[in-house]
């Protein structure tokens, strides 16, 4: 057996998905897919810049009134709509992550 294919058989899959913990894609990098892994960490990144930048825009929205009154909180949450949503695709991202550094780094799927 060559010295890759030895290194590739120690790939453990819960050292892929807790990489993937750590930032979505370094377990898809720790498996050798260096565009996933780096596609993975760039819409990752995405995500919480669109969450940042959400959630920044309803600071505004709290702040123009001293008070917390109906409206204001109505107001607020469309304001966080925006936010749910990158949070949600950012979650998405982070368990298609996990799955697939584990399914990768599984030696079934290194035979295929």
């Amino acid at each position: 057996m060559s010295e890759s294919g030895e290194s590739k058989s120690r790939r453990k899959p819960w050292l892929a998905s807790l990489l993937c913990l750590v930032w979505p894609g370094v377990g898809q990098l720790y498996n050798g897919s260096p565009l996933k892994g780096v596609g993975l960490a760039g819409v990752s990144l995405l995500c919480l810049w669109g969450m940042g930048e959400a959630l920044n825009a309803t600071v505004p929205v709290l702040s123009q009134s001293g008070r917390l009154d109906d409206a204001t909180l109505i107001a607020a949450g469309e304001a966080l709509k925006p936010a749910l949503v990158w949070s949600l695709l950012f979650l998405g991202v982070l368990v298609f992550s996990l799955l697939d550094a584990y399914r990768g780094a599984r030696p079934d799927a290194r035979r295929r």
